[in-house]
């Protein structure tokens, strides 16, 4: 087995590193511009779903029912990928 040396550990720590803008950082704006909004809702069968929006459009499902509002929510939560997602329950 061969040790590499430090130094590459350190260039590639740097190369994963995240670059933010001072704009950025004052409006505490994620820069990844994948930020989602995840309705919570109750379906006609009266059970809890999900769906993921990005851009006004539906892109994520979960595919199933959940039988209480705090399971869908946790299943949307596992879902999310960034700080900046949002959750909403929505109302019949």
């Amino acid at each position: 087995m061969r040790l590499l040396p430090i130094a590459f550990f350190s260039i590639l720590a740097t190369a994963c590193t995240t670059v933010t803008s001072p704009t950025d950082q004052a409006s505490g704006a994620d820069n990844s511009g994948r930020c989602v909004t995840y309705e919570i809702y109750e379906d006609k069968a009266d059970e809890w779903r999900w769906r993921k929006i990005s851009g006004g459009k539906i892109t994520s499902t979960p595919g199933q029912p959940y039988s209480t509002k705090s399971n869908a929510m946790r299943a949307a939560t596992t879902d999310s990928t960034s700080d900046c997602d949002t959750f909403e329950y929505v109302t019949k």
